[in-house]
């Protein structure tokens, strides 16, 4: 985006030098104002680059706002998960999570990605089955601070 802004602004240094250079002297026959021509080369510019600025926080915007959407309720789940942690419910549900992921994209969608594996890891490495076959955890530290890794990452934007 910055490469495009750049190369609107030489579009625009080249077509200003270009129309100074074109323009007959106001001593010839024809009375050219040159104030005229940059006025509407500076207007066009502007035009341009307020049209593709406000796209672009637009586009910024609703992610933010599809972020947002999505990691409100799991935050919340998340938060009532970790006051009581159940074996047998868990409040992620790995598709969001991927959804979430493609939405951060990058280098914070990994991270998310990332967190989430462990969390699974951590519930999975510390479940203990009873001879009854009821499920509990043996330690919840782990899942604890596994919860909060996602947390850190499902901040609202």
């Amino acid at each position: 985006m910055k490469r495009f802004f750049a190369l609107i602004a030489l579009l625009c240094v080249c077509l200003y030098s270009w129309a100074w250079q074109i323009a007959p002297k106001p001593d010839t026959a024809w009375q050219f104002d040159r104030s005229a021509v940059m006025g509407a080369l500076g207007a066009l510019a502007g035009i341009v680059v307020g049209a593709v600025g406000s796209h672009r926080f637009s586009l910024s915007r609703d992610r933010r706002k599809e972020f947002n959407e999505l990691a409100d309720p799991l935050r919340v789940a998340l938060k009532d998960e970790k006051q009581s942690i159940n074996p047998n419910y868990s409040n992620l549900n790995k598709a969001t999570a991927s959804t979430l992921a493609d939405i951060l994209g990058g280098k914070r969608g990994a991270a998310l990605d990332q967190a989430v594996e462990r969390y699974i890891a951590a519930r999975q490495q510390w479940t203990v089955r009873d001879d009854l076959g009821g499920i509990s955890y043996s330690q919840t530290v782990h899942i604890k601070e596994a919860i909060d890794a996602i947390l850190m990452h499902l901040a609202r934007r």
